[in-house]
This record gives structure tokens, sequence and C-alpha cells, in this order.
């Protein structure tokens, strides 16, 4: 079972905590705008697989409301013990509000804002994945993977 600790509240204030193997619907709310879709899957097939750089060997400044949402994304991450894949869909809704959250709070320009894409989108493919994954093990690599996505954030990135 899920640990209880801090993400739980998170879970629960975001109507997310769902302890069944049912896949969340179709219905639920989308993570971005179809607008906000469009732009992100332009800048995906233009920026394939970029490497995100340091702002002249120094890290990007970052609202701190940005880094509290990376940070929430951390724990929930972190304190995952799933005993099925309704935990890891469960998982999974909290990252795409905590991700909808870091979008509205970006104040970011110019390049930073561009590095912080670099960051961001290959994070919010791997949390539609593990939302729609039928297979343990790759909700497992998800989880893995998402896990080094939220250090690599702090490597590139910090508190303003």
């Amino acid at each position: 079972m899920m640990k209880y600790g801090y993400w739980i509240l998170i879970a629960l204030f975001a109507q997310a905590c769902s302890s069944s193997d049912k896949q969340p619907s179709q219905d639920d709310q989308p993570l971005m705008t179809e607008k906000q879709e469009h732009r992100a899957e332009k800048h995906r097939i233009e920026n394939p697989n970029e490497t995100i750089e340091l702002n002249n060997g120094e890290k990007w400044k970052a609202d701190p409301e940005m880094i509290d949402h990376v940070e929430v994304m951390q724990i929930v991450l972190n304190d995952l013990s799933p005993e099925g894949l309704g935990d890891y869909y469960a998982a999974a809704e909290v990252l795409d509000a905590e991700l909808a959250e870091l979008i509205k709070s970006c104040t970011m320009k110019g390049q930073g804002h561009d590095e912080l894409h670099k960051w961001l989108l290959p994070v919010m493919q791997k949390v539609e994945a593990l939302g729609k994954t039928e297979d343990p093990k790759m909700a497992e690599v998800l989880v893995e993977e998402l896990e080094q996505a939220m250090g690599e954030f702090h490597e590139y990135f910090e508190e303003a």
C-alpha cells in the first residue's frame, strides 16, 4: 500500500487517490489545453532529445512556486510503494496536477524558459505513459526515470 505521508494529503486534495487497478477515465480533465498540446508537440518535433544547457555555467533561476511543484513531485515519487497499477495511476494523476500547476506558475522567459521545456516535455511524456501503462514493470521503469528527472531539474535550475 502507498506510504501514508505528505503526498497522501496532496493526493486527497487533488482528488486523485485511487487504489483500484482501473485506469483513469478518458473524460478526466486534460493536463494541457488543445492549443498547449499543439505547441508542445510542435516543440517535440522540432527539438527531439535536446540536452539542457546551463546559463554560462550557472543554474537557471526558477520561481519559488515552480520549485515547490517539483519538490511535491519528488515526494510523490519517493514515497510511492505500489501494490498494483492503481497506485501508479493515482501517482500519475497527482503528478499531472502538479505539472499543470508548474506550467501555470511559470514566468520564465528567453533561453531559461527554453531550457525548462527541454526538461519538462520528457517529464510530461513519462507521466502520461505512467498513467496509461498496463505493465507493472514498465510503470516501475517510468517511476525510476521520473525520479532521475527530478534530480536533473536541480542540476540545471535553482530558486530565484
